[in-house]
């Protein structure tokens, strides 16, 4: 009888880990592709230059999970209609984090970041806010609230492609994550001590300037390079943008387990 239960179990979990699997590889925005070091100088061209972009295949010891072309696709898609929408009701917004280093070192998304993030005046929220209707193009979108800003992602389970919205505010001579907002929804600093790397000066940061995002145009920070230093620091060149472990493809942003398990 024991036995018989044991066999039951083993097979029951192996149905499991089977079906398991399968959801996995349905959801994971990642393919079975990894970035071939072997040509290092292929996989990504700087479009204001023409010139391949390079990388030092000598540090790599496990290279990047690439994403899916289609999921490549929609991330362009889904940026193109955010910055449509936002430009036409005159919100500046401007790319942050790996979507600027992307942009300064080659002109397009990197084709392992899992995450496009950009960040908007704290000024602009209530207009921001109105134009829920027009970002949920079709339903195919949505744009849901965080403690730490604003998340504009696709209507699926796993909320994937998604684009991370920081709220900043000028802040004296600086300009600021607005994280966390209190339950009227104002704009604290509370955590600006412990983010320093998100606090940037205003003349870095203002006035804004227009750079080539693949067959976009994007705003960045008047400065892109202090901004770099300030957020990745003096190594940002250098900086692997993908962590080394399985589940978490990129140091920057949420991994697939945490996507899996966030559906809000």
């Amino acid at each position: 009888m024991f036995l018989r239960f044991f066999l039951y179990l083993v097979f029951f979990v192996f149905v499991m880990a089977i079906i398991i699997s399968f959801i996995l590889f349905v959801v994971s925005p990642f393919s079975f592709h990894k970035l071939n070091t072997s040509q290092n100088s292929t996989f990504c061209t700087h479009l204001g230059t023409g010139a391949k972009a390079d990388i030092d295949t000598g540090t790599i010891q496990h290279p990047p999970f690439l994403l899916k072309a289609s999921v490549q696709s929609s991330q362009m898609d889904l940026l193109a209609h955010f910055s449509q929408t936002l430009s036409e009701a005159k919100i500046p917004f401007w790319a942050v984090n790996t979507t600027l280093l992307a942009i300064i070192t080659f002109g397009n998304l990197l084709p392992w970041d899992d995450s496009i993030s950009i960040a908007l005046e704290d000024d602009y929220f209530r207009e921001f806010c109105g134009l829920r209707s027009k970002l949920e193009n079709r339903g195919q979108a949505l744009l849901l609230a965080g403690k730490h800003g604003y998340r504009y992602c696709m209507n699926n389970i796993p909320r994937f492609p998604f684009i991370d919205i920081s709220l900043m505010k000028r802040n004296n001579h600086e300009v600021s994550i607005c994280t966390p907002t209190d339950e009227i929804r104002e704009c604290s600093f509370q955590d600006s001590f412990t983010r320093r790397r998100e606090v940037f000066s205003i003349h870095n940061v203002f006035p804004l300037k227009s750079m080539t995002l693949g067959t976009l145009l994007i705003s960045v920070p008047n400065n892109p390079i202090e901004c770099l230093e300030t957020r990745f620091g003096k190594n940002w060149k250098t900086l692997p943008t993908w962590s080394n472990w399985n589940f978490i493809q990129n140091a920057n942003s949420r991994g697939l387990m945490q996507r899996l398990w966030s559906f809000h």
